[in-house]
């Protein structure tokens, strides 16, 4: 049976959460930390690597059609979506926000 990439980031959790070079009882506090994030952020990690996976093939069409080089393409390709994958990732992070604020004023009877 082949393991599906979501199967794979559990598992790496999983093994994340048994790393621990402390002594017994203490947890590593860096990579209980990351674990927590990933976890708490899975959908918008999952859905940023797409958006990131979809950006580099249009930049590196773009570029190469623009500049007729293979290696210009793929390093601009490679350099402006990276940027715009950290930034749709607050993007994302911000827009959650403001949804659960809504929610929580429309909760309360406030209007939103």
């Amino acid at each position: 049976m082949q393991e599906s990439a979501s199967d794979t980031i559990h598992s790496s959790l999983r093994s994340m959460d048994t790393i621990n070079h402390s002594p017994p009882g203490e947890a590593f506090q860096g990579t209980t930390r990351m674990t927590r994030f990933v976890r708490q952020n899975l959908s918008t990690l999952k859905k940023t690597a797409s958006y990131y996976v979809v950006h580099i093939s249009v930049a590196a069409m773009v570029a190469y059609a623009v500049t007729g080089d293979v290696l210009m393409s793929l390093t601009l390709s490679l350099l402006e979506p990276t940027v715009q994958a950290v930034a749709f990732f607050f993007h994302e992070k911000g827009w959650e926000r403001i949804n659960q604020r809504r929610a929580l004023r429309a909760a309360e009877g406030a209007p939103a």
